[in-house]
Formats: structure tokens, C-alpha cells, sequence
């Protein structure tokens, strides 16, 4: 199925891209991401391209007014414009194909010497990031703010789909950024609803099937914040 997928229409001017999946980055049951290659029409590609941007190949749908929300945040008096989702470059759909690839921007991981993100339950960074909850749990409400105040839902706003900008491998960058990540769910509130199929693990607010609550999303991130002020407590004042 990945290899059907080798164009994609730009969401600024709808020009034709060229794209190459490369390496699969992970995979669920709903969707599977790719690190790839773009390139503009009538270049050929290199024999082993470099990944610049990541691709989802999602089966369902896919909450791109959502996405696009977060990402093209406007500057006030108060508040600089900080993206809070990767740019969505475009999307590609065969006809027959039961499934769309969104292409985006890639938020490559952290090196020793240059900046990157990492998920907020990457194993890596859990001390560091229990000891600045603290600093996190604004921004992340800021993010909240932005749907609400949209009508939209996230719905799975678990860790795993919040990235944490790090100065370096083992650094955090300060003042704290966050982006969002998988929209599958996400959509306006009244209309989006949680899959009947899920990784139980997750404690969701709602049961598989239900709309997605207006408060769901600030359940889950004040259930982070909790676990986090427990386990931060815990490695603070070891027995």
C-alpha cells in the first residue's frame, strides 16, 4: 500500500510535490508513519535521500482543520505566535485506496550538539521533565485553551503525543515548547468521537464509541500533571 503513495497536493497553493516513504518510524492498527522525502516536480530525487518531513498513512479519518488550528497560532499584544503543532505540508489520496497520507514537518529528535523533540514519556527525560511539571503544565494548558476556545477536541492528548523541545540530548530547552501530534481523533466538539477500538492502558475520560468530552482534554492533562507531582515527589524524598 506505502508505495502507491509517490505525490501529494501541497495545502498552500495545491502544487504537486513529489514523495518517497523511507523508514517506518512506528505503526498502530489506524496508521503507520514514515520518515520522507519531498522534493518539487521535475527534480529527481537522490538514490538515498535524507528524510525532510514524515508522513502518516492514516485508515480512517484524519482531523486536519484541528491540526492546522494549532499549528497557525496568531500573534497578540500578549502572546508571541508559538506554533503548537508541526506543519501540515499537504496530503495524497489514490483513488480506490482506503487510506490518506498527510505530510508534514519532521520533528527530528535531539543530538548531543543540536536541538530536537522528544515525546513527554520518553523514558530518557522522565526525571527531567517530573522536575520542571511545573514549567510544562502552562503551556500544555495553553493548548487546551487554543481548542477550546476553537469548539475543537484533541482527545488524545496521552504523553505519547506531546513533543517536548530539547536544548540538546539531555537538555531541556527553556521557556518550554510543546507541539501536538496525532489527530486521528481530533475534530469539533459534538462531532468527535473516541475509536471503538483503543489501547486500553490509557485511562481516557470517555468509553470506546462515546463523543469525546469538552473536558476530556483537560482530564488528561491534569492527570499528567498529577502522575507527574507524584513521581516527582518520589525521586525527590527516596525511602
Amino acid at each position: 500500500m506505502p508505495s502507491i503513495f509517490t505525490t501529494f497536493t501541497q495545502y498552500d497553493d495545491e502544487a504537486q510535490f513529489g514523495l518517497r516513504l523511507l523508514n517506518r518510524l512506528k505503526s498502530d492498527v489506524r496508521y503507520s508513519v514514515f520518515e520522507a522525502y519531498t522534493y518539487a516536480p521535475g527534480i529527481a530525487p537522490p538514490d538515498k535521500p535524507p528524510p525532510n518531513a514524515v508522513a502518516k498513512l492514516v485508515y480512517g479519518g484524519y482531523g486536519t482543520m484541528v491540526h492546522q488550528a494549532l499549528y497557525d497560532q496568531q500573534e497578540t499584544p500578549n502572546s508571541p505566535a508559538v506554533n503548537q503543532a508541526p506543519k501540515l505540508f499537504g496530503v495524497s489520496h489514490k483513488p480506490g485506496a482506503n487510506a490518506c497520507v498527510y505530510v508534514m514537518e519532521y520533528l527530528r529528535p535531539p543530538t548531543f550538539l543540536n536541538s530536537g523533540w522528544f515525546t513527554l514519556a520518553d523514558e530518557t527525560i522522565k526525571d527531567q521533565v517530573a522536575q520542571n511539571y511545573d514549567l510544562i503544565y502552562p503551556v500544555l494548558a495553553k493548548i487546551v485553551d487554543t481548542l477550546m476556545n476553537l469548539g475543537f477536541v484533541h482527545g488524545d492528548l496521552h504523553p505519547t503525543n506531546l513533543m517536548i523541545k530539547m536544548r540538546n540530548l539531555a537538555t531541556m530547552q527553556k521557556p518550554v515548547e510543546i507541539m501536538v501530534v496525532d489527530f486521528e481523533w481530533a475534530d469539533r466538539f459534538g462531532i468527535a468521537c473516541y475509536p471503538e477500538s483503543r489501547n486500553e492502558d490509557v485511562d481516557y475520560p470517555g468509553k470506546p464509541g462515546e463523543l469525546i468530552g469538552k473536558g476530556d482534554d483537560w482530564d488528561m492533562i491534569n492527570k499528567w500533571q498529577s502522575d507527574m507531582k507524584e513521581y516527582r515527589a518520589c525521586i525527590n524524598n527516596p525511602q
